[in-house]
């Protein structure tokens, strides 16, 4: 019980620093400021080793059922983290950020567009956390996480902190981000 308690803390701060990378990418409007603010968020969570859904499932062992559990814990968590940090920040923080062709663009987006996409962020973020692992090196973080946010891809936990500023909770595309990064990352750690 107690490392769920555990769990579920670092994983709602894990959200919230990724919402965090959120607000600033588009405080600055987005772009290549934007993208290298994001990774902010990323490269904290890796520093504080918090648990990003993200960022863990590209070390999932398939012999370990329990993990699966423990993954969708983390993730349930993610979202209440940045999720209540998004929505409360903009709206009460008067940040008065509009997502709202933001979210129109990725809500209309394709089923499986919106799989590919997710499997290229998984994919990156695989590579920018065991890019650090291995070199405990910033920029390892930071070019993966850039390049996933100047292409557009999808990141289930940042979605749903865009999602949540425009107090939408819930769209069609968000089970598919998961698979799509979760697939990204299985992906490129197990070959």
């Amino acid at each position: 019980m107690k490392e769920l308690k555990s769990i579920a803390r670092d994983s709602f701060i894990a959200g919230i620093l990724i919402g965090l990378g959120c607000i600033a990418n588009l405080s600055v409007g987005g772009g290549l400021l934007g993208s290298v603010l994001f990774s902010l968020g990323l490269i904290t969570v890796i520093l504080q080793k918090r648990w990003l859904f993200t960022g863990k499932i590209g070390y999932l062992n398939f012999t370990v059922g329990r993990e699966y559990a423990t993954l969708l814990w983390c993730l349930a968590w993610n979202f209440v983290g940045i999720g209540l940090l998004c929505y409360v920040f903009n709206r009460y923080g008067e940040l008065y950020l509009d997502t709202t062709s933001l979210c129109e663009a990725k809500m209309s987006e394709s089923l499986l567009s919106a799989f590919v996409k997710a499997v290229g962020c998984g994919m990156l973020m695989y590579i920018a956390v065991e890019g650090y692992k291995r070199s405990e090196n910033l920029l390892t973080v930071i070019f993966p996480v850039a390049i996933f946010i100047l292409c557009g891809f999808d990141h289930c936990v940042a979605n749903y902190g865009y999602l949540a500023m425009n107090g939408t909770l819930w769209c069609a595309q968000l089970p598919v981000w998961i698979l799509g990064n979760a697939a990204g990352s299985l992906i490129i750690s197990k070959i």
